[in-house]
């Protein structure tokens, strides 16, 4: 079962830029994907599309966690 469905919003993690955020539009069917993960088609608010894999997609609304301080 795919981690995305399409219409999710997903963050893309690269190395080069800052985070993009981008929209699922189409899951990629088995016969269509190298390898063992899932593959979507991600357009971004620019136009852009690219394929991208599980592994570099995370929820839109993910992000670094901050531990909450206890307070005595």
């Amino acid at each position: 079962m795919p981690r995305f469905t399409a219409g999710a919003r997903v963050r893309v993690a690269e190395e080069k830029t800052t985070d993009r955020v981008g929209t699922v539009i189409e899951v990629l069917p088995q016969s269509q994907r190298p390898g063992d993960y899932d593959h979507y088609r991600v357009e971004f608010p620019d136009g852009s599309r690219e394929i991208l894999s599980d592994l570099q997609l995370s929820p839109a609304g993910s992000g670094p966690t901050i531990p909450k301080e206890d307070v005595a």
